[in-house]
């Protein structure tokens, strides 16, 4: 039988046993045996990158488990990477040049043999990520190298999966299912910082009257009654309001009586210019009495017809409560309800300063309302109050106006809810810690 079918042979019988390995360990223990019984080596080390990219001994031929902390493991752990950056000719090269290392040159004769070749282990993406130190105190033949090249490339292959899988079972904790559900759970965690949302704020919202009429007392005096109900719908000319009438009454019928004394002296005085031509003068100064109490008794009974308000046009009648103004005293412009379209709605938003975001004056509003809480209403600001205000009941707020799409139905005046203003795009992480870190930094002063 010839040489090179006994290499063959051999080779083929090594690579059996290789292949059927399951660890970085075995594999490097076995190569390194299969390599020295292939090449007729008197030294052989194999060594790869961990996880890190640090190079680390795996196999040595003749030992079966690889001492870590002594000088020659050493040794070869810091004369690989250098060997790795060297560019060479291909995947096996001779060892006869210096090393850069002054510390790995000067041992080299206490672990090298005067016949040394290293085989490099490449990645798919032709990376030196290991390889095998091959030491002889005679040189090797073309025959020799040519299978020691064989076998490292298929050494190298089952080197590179073992690796991939290493990695990801320690990425996900090993054997231990917990630690690789935590993995998991971190990884999506993580991810899911960066996921883009928008910034928004909460705020509680009002739906409120738009270009409303104001119905204001017409002139001082008491209420008598309030003819509708709050948020009845009314037309054009319907009794609203009734003041009390008995003062105005009274004052109506003595400028009435007024007015009657003052025609019958004119009515007088005309009868007797016949007969006595000197009363003649004294018609003009009757005849002004007369205008004058005609102008008086106009002007109550103008009044009087004031005691009454009528709609100025269809809408709602807004006011809180109808109680509320019977019998109570008003002054003129005093303004006692709201008239107004229900076709013509404003949302009012009131956001506090703890929740306000950036370009809140031209933001998106999505509106729940109590009345029914799973249905939205989509909106857009297109008022802000540039500073916040001090609302009736002792909160600070921003104002803003927000006007319903053209697709959404206006819904009754008065309802309220809450709302979500939205702002600028952001990732999620920032929209989870922003009000974290405003406390933050204001507990810190910064």
């Amino acid at each position: 039988m010839s040489a090179d079918v006994v290499l063959d042979n051999l080779l083929v019988r090594e690579l059996e046993v290789l292949v059927q390995s399951d660890s970085i360990q075995e594999v490097g223990a076995l190569a390194a045996n299969g390599i020295s019984a292939l090449a007729e080596a008197d030294q052989v080390v194999l060594w790869t990158n961990d996880i890190w990219g640090a190079a680390k001994v795996k196999g040595i031929a003749g030992l079966s488990k690889v001492e870590r902390h002594n000088d020659f493991t050493n040794w070869f752990e810091a004369a690989a990477p250098l060997v790795a950056t060297t560019q060479g000719t291909g995947p096996i090269e001779a060892l006869n040049m210096a090393f850069p290392s002054e510390a790995v040159e000067r041992d080299r004769h206490l672990y090298l043999l005067q016949h040394t070749l290293h085989v490099r282990f490449e990645s798919p993406e032709k990376s030196i990520f290991g390889g095998v130190f091959i030491s002889r105190s005679t040189p090797t033949s073309d025959q020799q190298r040519d299978v020691m090249v064989r076998y490292a490339r298929v050494v190298s292959i089952v080197l590179w999966k073992l690796r991939q899988r290493v990695f990801l079972r320690r990425l996900m904790g090993g054997e231990n299912q917990g630690w690789r559900w935590t993995w998991l759970f971190l990884t999506f965690a993580l991810g899911s910082l960066f996921i883009p949302v928008r910034l928004s704020a909460t705020a509680t919202v009002e739906i409120s009257p738009r270009d409303a009429t104001p119905i204001t007392a017409p002139q001082d005096g008491v209420i008598e009654k309030v003819l509708v109900r709050p948020n009845e719908a009314v037309t054009q000319g319907a009794l609203l309001v009734q003041y009390h009438e008995s003062i105005d009454k009274g004052r109506l019928s003595i400028a009435e009586q007024n007015l009657a004394v003052a025609r019958a002296e004119f009515d007088r005085t005309v009868n007797k210019s016949f007969q006595n031509p000197a009363s003649r003068a004294e018609i003009s100064t009757f005849l002004a009495k007369v205008k004058e109490k005609e102008a008086e008794a106009r002007l109550v009974k103008e009044m009087l017809d004031r005691l009454v308000i009528r709609s100025p046009h269809d809408g709602l009648a807004i006011f809180a409560d109808t109680d509320d103004w019977v019998g109570r005293p008003v002054q003129k412009g005093e303004r006692i309800m709201t008239l107004s379209d229900p076709k013509k709605v404003w949302v009012t938003l009131l956001v506090s300063p703890d929740e306000a975001i950036p370009n809140m004056a031209d933001a998106a509003v999505k509106v729940n309302l109590d009345i029914s809480p799973l249905k939205s209403l989509q909106a857009h600001v297109v008022e802000s109050s540039y500073e916040s205000i001090v609302m009736p009941d002792g909160r600070v707020s921003y104002l803003l106006r927000a006007q319903l799409l053209p697709d959404e139905k206006p819904p009754r005046i008065g309802l309220r809810g809450v709302a979500t203003v939205y702002g600028s795009p952001t990732i999620f992480g920032y929209y989870l810690f922003r009000k974290p870190l405003r406390s933050f930094r204001r507990l810190l002063g910064i």
